[in-house]
C-alpha cells in the first residue's frame, strides 16, 4: 500500500467517524425529548392555588353580632370597614391620646388619623391663644388679617379661611365649580378611599364642607353644642360625629349611641332582613337615599 492509498484510507475512517458521532447525537436527542414527552405527560401539572374566599359567616353569627352591636359594643376594623377610621378618631378625641391613632397598621390611614386629631386639639390651642402645631385651622381662628386667607392656595380651603376670619359662613357660598381637593375630599362621607388624591368635590359638596368646618369651629370655640346640629349629615357625618363627643357631657355615651344607630344598620340591615323576611328593617338604613342607595336597594330587591 503506498503512501497515497495510506492517505485516502485515513480520510475515509475519519468520515465515517464523524457521520457516527453525528447519527448517535442525533438518535440521542431524538430518544431524549420524546421519553421526557411521554414522562412529563404522566405527571399532572402543578396549578396555582386558588384564592379562599372568607367563609360566610352563618345567621347565627350575624345575628349575634347584630344583638352586639345594638346593647352598644363597638367593633373597630379599619381594613373591612375604611368607616371604622373616624370611630377610632373619635374614641382619640374622648381621651385627647394621639397614641389611639398609632395602633392604625395601614400608613395613610394613621396620617389621616392623627392629622384629624391635631386639628382638633389645634381648635382648642387656639382658645389658649397659642397655635402649638401650627394648624390652619388654630392659625384662622387666631388670624384678623384677611390677606392670611389671599395666599391660601385650595380654594377650599381658602374660603374656609374667610369665613372663619370673618366670622361670616357666608363666604362659603363663594365657592363654584368642581375641585380636586386632596385634603379634604376624603371627609365626604361617600368617598371611599382613605388616602389622598380620593377624587373631586362637586360644588354642593365643596361649599358643605366649607359650612361644616365653621359649624364645627363655632360650636367648639362657644362651647355650645346645640351648633353641632347645623352641620350638613349627608357631608359630614363625622364631622358631626366628632362635634358631639367633644361637646357632650357624656361622650362615650354619644359615641355609642352614634354607633347604635348608624353603624349597626349600615352593616347589617341587608343580612338581618333576609333572615328575619322583613323588608322593613331596610328602611333603617342611614342616608339610604344618598351614600347607602346601592345597600338600601339591595336589601329591598331581596324580596321582589
Amino acid at each position: 500500500m503506498n503512501l497515497n492509498d495510506l492517505l485516502k484510507r485515513k480520510k475515509v475512517i475519519y468520515f465515517l467517524t464523524i457521520l457516527i458521532i453525528l447519527i448517535s447525537i442525533s438518535i440521542f436527542s431524538f430518544l431524549y425529548f420524546h421519553l421526557t414527552k411521554f414522562t412529563l405527560s404522566l405527571v399532572k401539572p402543578l396549578e396555582p392555588p386558588s384564592k379562599l374566599s372568607p367563609p360566610t359567616p352563618s345567621n347565627e353569627v350575624i345575628l349575634s353580632e347584630f344583638e352586639k352591636c345594638l346593647e352598644g359594643e363597638i367593633k373597630i376594623d379599619i381594613s373591612n370597614d375604611w368607616k371604622d377610621l373616624y370611630y377610632l378618631i373619635a374614641q382619640a378625641l374622648i381621651t385627647k391620646n394621639r397614641d389611639t391613632c398609632l395602633t392604625v397598621e395601614n400608613q395613610n390611614a394613621k396620617e389621616i388619623c392623627v392629622n384629624e386629631f391635631n386639628e382638633f386639639m389645634s381648635i382648642l390651642d387656639a382658645q389658649k391663644r397659642e397655635c402649638k402645631n401650627n394648624d390652619d385651622l388654630c392659625l384662622f381662628l387666631l388670624t384678623k388679617d384677611i390677606k392670611f386667607c389671599s395666599e391660601i392656595k385650595d380654594p377650599i380651603e381658602k374660603a374656609t379661611c374667610e369665613a372663619i376670619v370673618n366670622s361670616n359662613p357666608a363666604y362659603c357660598e363663594n365657592l363654584s365649580g368642581a375641585f380636586e381637593s386632596e385634603e379634604v375630599c376624603k371627609k365626604v362621607i361617600g368617598k371611599k378611599e382613605i388616602k389622598k388624591g380620593c377624587g373631586k368635590i362637586d360644588q354642593e359638596e365643596a361649599r358643605s364642607l366649607c359650612f361644616n368646618t365653621f359649624y364645627i369651629i363655632k360650636a367648639l370655640t362657644e362651647k355650645n353644642i346645640e351648633l353641632c346640629k347645623k352641620i350638613d349629615f349627608e357631608t359630614g357625618k363625622f364631622t358631626f360625629l366628632h362635634c358631639q363627643v367633644l361637646l357632650s357631657k357624656n361622650p362615650e355615651k354619644a359615641l355609642k349611641d352614634f354607633y347604635r344607630e348608624h353603624a349597626c344598620y349600615e352593616r347589617y340591615a341587608t343580612r338581618i332582613a333576609k333572615i328575619k323576611n322583613d323588608p322593613s328593617i331596610c328602611e333603617k338604613i342611614p342616608l339610604k337615599d344618598s351614600h347607602n342607595k346601592i345597600e338600601y336597594e339591595n336589601c329591598k330587591n331581596q324580596f321582589k
